[in-house]
């Protein structure tokens, strides 16, 4: 056991998870489904996904905007917030949502999901927990599956303790996420954009990264072991 591993992550688990909800939920009231920056990739792009699992999900609202595009797509959402779940079951309870961490995705088979999203998710992440989540990614995602990343993107990689006043502190670490994807050699990009935190939560103003601090990429990867392997 590594305690001071275990003594973070239950530091974000308690206080960290839900003051993210907080912060989403004032924001959520300004959001346009048709607007979001996933669902506008899915349109551009054609993707219509079977079965979508979103890790950040919140309350679940963008996962009700890909269930009234795709009406066929199963749409299941995990999040630590316990918070945003209880809210979420209460505004849609058509999508599946479960307070859960994203390095124990163990409920969920092999291969299960032809779409899967990380909102805001990864930069958060301790980093002992990092690559096993990496690995749960990648476990539940089938075969020619495709990988939405929307997460921080600095010019310099800042770690920053995010609740210094609490008595055990948790740290946020904003990175370029896809490269540790597209390191293995099992994902290729297929689109990529900038856009800042607030529009990314907001739907709107794509591609605006006035403040780099904040500035946010979209990732979409695809996986398929036969991109490197022929």
């Amino acid at each position: 056991m590594n305690i001071t591993k275990d003594i973070e992550n239950e530091a974000f688990f308690a206080y960290g998870a839900n003051s993210w909800s907080a912060y989403q939920a004032q924001q959520l009231t300004k959001i346009k489904s048709n607007h979001d920056p996933v669902l506008n990739i899915l349109k551009d792009y054609q993707i219509h996904p079977r079965n979508c699992l979103e890790i950040g999900a919140s309350t679940g609202f963008r996962l009700k905007g890909i269930q009234q595009l795709f009406p066929d797509c199963q749409a299941t959402g995990v999040d630590p917030s316990k918070k945003a779940i209880i809210e979420g079951k209460k505004q849609y309870p058509n999508i599946q949502l479960m307070q859960r961490e994203a390095d124990d995705l163990s409920c969920f088979p092999d291969e299960s999901f032809d779409l899967l999203i990380g909102s805001f998710s990864m930069y958060v992440v301790d980093r002992m927990l990092l690559l096993k989540v990496v690995a749960e990614m990648d476990r539940v995602l089938e075969e020619h599956g495709r990988l939405i990343l929307i997460d921080f993107f600095p010019v310099t990689p800042p770690v920053n303790e995010c609740h210094p006043t609490k008595p055990t502190p948790s740290f946020s670490y904003k990175q370029n996420y896809e490269e540790i994807f597209r390191a293995s050699g099992l994902y290729r990009l297929w689109h990529k954009e900038t856009i800042n935190d607030a529009a990314c939560l907001k739907g709107n103003q794509r591609n605006s990264n006035n403040n780099l601090g904040e500035r946010a990429c979209i990732t979409a990867l695809i996986k398929g072991s036969k991109i490197t392997y022929e």
